[in-house]
């Protein structure tokens, strides 16, 4: 069972170098912006490469046991949902915004009409556990709101803290 400790990850937000965090090893620290090409510009025509690049840094973190996904400043307009899974943590920093491209969502597949959605969310029993989202940004569902839409859809996951 992994433990996350607060302190030492605080000091390394900003420095993208992994940290040593109890039984799980080192858990990488990945800057959806400089290390998967994110943009954070506020068009609406960076949004399909906006989505890949966040699935690609949680499927990252997924493969590496777990790890920080950090979206730094900047208003990011997406076309479809990110998988996330177990013992991940997404730190939405102030100044941050996630907003739909309500004109080109596409909302396909397992991730469709959410932003964050866990990896086993169709499972019948708990599967993940550990996912932490918090920050001071903002995350704006609220141009786009299809019949069943939520920004954030968590289901049979054990310890979950947004704050």
């Amino acid at each position: 069972m992994a433990t996350f400790v607060e302190e030492p990850l605080f000091m390394e937000w900003r420095t993208a170098k992994p940290v040593a965090i109890n039984d799980i090893g080192l858990v990488p620290y990945v800057n959806v912006a400089v290390q998967f090409g994110a943009k954070g510009d506020g068009l609406t025509s960076s949004a399909a490469g906006n989505d890949t690049a966040f699935q690609l840094a949680a499927t990252y973190i997924e493969a590496n046991g777990g790890g920080t996904l950090y979206v730094p400043a900047g208003t990011y307009y997406r076309r479809n949902g990110t998988l996330i899974g177990s013992n991940i943590k997404i730190i939405i920093d102030q100044g941050a915004t996630i907003k739909c491209d309500a004109v080109g969502w596409e909302g396909s597949g397992v991730a469709a009409n959410s932003f964050f959605r866990n990896i086993n969310y169709n499972a019948s029993v708990l599967t993940d556990h550990d996912i932490t989202i918090e920050g001071g940004g903002v995350i704006d569902w609220d141009t786009f709101a299809p019949g069943d839409a939520h920004s954030i859809r968590l289901r049979y996951v054990d310890r979950v803290n947004i704050k």
